[in-house]
């Protein structure tokens, strides 16, 4: 019998942190109890040892290229075994208790025994075909098998049993963590299931809670919808850390009307820093303070997870709802560290003042001001492209970009797929708009080759920043054109900062320019905004 091959992935996951040695591994492959064999090479062990807690080991295996990879083991509950049951459901039972929803193309689960993904080249992580269907908090370990078939660049992938651990569930049952048991009505069981499943089961998670009972209705949203609320109540079992917060909530909800909103914001781990990874981090100002003497202060909407109990977790965490105000003189970002905002990125904003400002209180007016060499340009591009990173997080809606991207731009360079664009504007004013994915922006794609279906999944990780500043509108975005899609303008003509040279194609839209003019000044960057397509031709 051949030897199985562990690898980092068992050291470092499964016997630091989840009770399982080489010899478990080894017993339970070479003299399981029940075995099953599925497809793609890959295979299912089941063993029983004498443990009273620990008695149930389910090892996973594939044989790539004639050797027998170790894939996972997990320790089962007993209540999961049965000898009726064969391995795979086990395991699909397994996932659905201690899993996270996900999501691989159209597909959604706790649990996905088969589907298909396009890609753009070769599969180098799990997170290009699944994404997790939950807060970017809860601590996971994922799991796909997968086969590749490129042609021509585009990689159709054939994924296997795929399914998300989250450990915050899986380490309450494995390490005895004591938990408790409390009432909720029946409507609220699963809003509140989603929030449990989030917390640090040690009791490391703050809960923030707002809603109208608390006095502070300001940001919250009311429906006015007739909701047929039931009297029944379920039994919701929590870390007993956390029997004071949950009292809290149950009180509050045992009070709230039919249309009124809570929230419940956890409160994590401190933040690290985006460019550095530092944890000394600041309240960096988006719009930075010079910024003040070039325009009123205004306010802008804050992002605020709260819903009726109906609504999914993640429709609530894209939803928009606001919590509120923030002045533009204070409008501030926590994913910066102290270092990155005073040298560098402090810098930039000398730079950019330099080009930027005409006179004391005055900024330029229009392009032929700027001096837009190569030098200016990319100072430019640098100092927006910063800017829309910073207000896509502080809006909810973080991009999806390459791991170094922030590291690039911290030593001042640009990354591909990046295109920066700047036009001018009759009006003047400091506003912003934030899109992600295809259909931000309404009918994004324009296609006659590719089929719609492909072209959403090749533009899940689309990403737009529109801003107005002073007299300017700036467009940044994000998109790998090796895809086979190309960005188009159309409404506005601009002038790419980024890459330096390049011109934008533009399709030429039906009396653009009156539509333009008919626009109201507080819908210019609105029109703006929707002057970008994806296009195959």
């Amino acid at each position: 019998m051949n030897n199985i091959i562990l690898g980092d992935n068992f050291n470092n996951i499964f016997k630091k942190q989840l009770k399982v040695e080489e010899n478990i591994v080894v017993s339970t492959f070479e003299s399981p109890d029940k075995t099953q064999f599925l497809k793609n090479d890959i295979s299912l062990y089941l063993k029983k040892f004498r443990d009273n807690k620990l008695s149930h080991l389910l090892l996973c295996t594939q044989v790539v290229n004639g050797e027998i990879l170790f894939g996972f083991a997990y320790w089962i509950p007993r209540k999961f075994i049965s000898n009726e049951v064969d391995l795979l459901d086990t395991l699909e039972i397994f996932a659905n208790n201690f899993g996270c929803r996900i999501k691989i193309s159209d597909k959604k689960g706790y649990f996905i025994k088969e589907a298909k993904r396009l890609i753009q080249g070769k599969l180098e992580s799990p997170n290009q075909v699944m994404e997790i269907l939950g807060s970017k908090h809860i601590p996971c370990e994922s799991f796909l098998f997968y086969k590749e078939n490129p042609h021509y660049g585009i990689n159709w992938i054939d994924c296997y049993y795929c399914f998300a651990i989250n450990n915050n569930k899986y380490y309450t049952w494995l390490y005895d963590i004591k938990t408790v048991s409390i009432k909720v009505k029946s409507e609220w069981y699963s809003y509140l299931s989603e929030i449990r499943d989030i917390l640090n089961p040690y009791g490391k998670t703050n809960l923030k809670i707002i809603s109208s009972k608390s006095g502070n209705k300001e940001g919250l949203v009311f429906h006015e919808t007739l909701v047929n609320y039931s009297e029944k109540e379920m039994e919701l079992e929590i870390p007993k850390h956390y029997i004071k917060p949950f009292a809290r909530i149950n009180e509050i909800l045992s009070k709230l009307g039919k249309n009124e909103k809570i929230a419940i914001i956890p409160k994590f781990e401190k933040n690290k820093c985006i460019f550095c990874g530092s944890d000394n981090i600041s309240g960096e100002h988006i719009f930075a303070k010079w910024m003040r003497n070039y325009f009123e202060e205004k306010t802008f909407s804050n992002i605020l997870h709260a819903r009726l109990p109906e609504d999914d977790l993640l429709t609530t965490l894209q939803s928009g709802l606001s919590k509120g105000t923030e002045s533009s003189y204070g409008y501030t970002t926590h994913h910066v560290c102290i270092s990155c905002n005073t040298t560098w990125m402090s810098q930039l904003e000398e730079n950019v003042k330099a080009i930027l400002i005409f006179e004391p209180k005055k900024l330029k007016t229009n392009l032929s001001e700027l001096n837009l060499d190569k030098h200016n340009a990319k100072q430019i591009a640098l100092w927006i492209t910063v800017k829309a990173i910073l207000l896509s997080i502080k809006s909810n809606l973080t991009p999806i970009l390459p791991d170094n991207t922030c590291i690039e731009i911290k030593e001042g360079k640009i990354p591909y797929g990046f295109l920066v664009e700047i036009a001018d504007c009759e009006t003047y004013d400091l506003n912003f708009i934030v899109n992600k994915g295809a259909f931000a922006m309404g009918s994004l794609l324009r296609l006659k080759l590719i089929d719609r279906k492909i072209a959403e999944e090749m533009t899940n990780d689309f990403f737009m920043v529109c801003a107005q500043v002073g007299n300017f509108l700036f467009r940044v975005s994000y998109f790998d054109e090796s895809k086979g899609l190309k960005r188009e303008g159309c409404i506005r003509q601009t002038k790419v900062l980024y890459p330096y040279g390049f011109i934008l194609p533009y399709k030429i839209v039906e009396n653009e320019k009156e539509k333009w003019e008919k626009a109201g000044n507080n819908l210019k960057l609105h029109i703006f905004n929707i002057g970008l397509s994806l296009t195959d031709y």
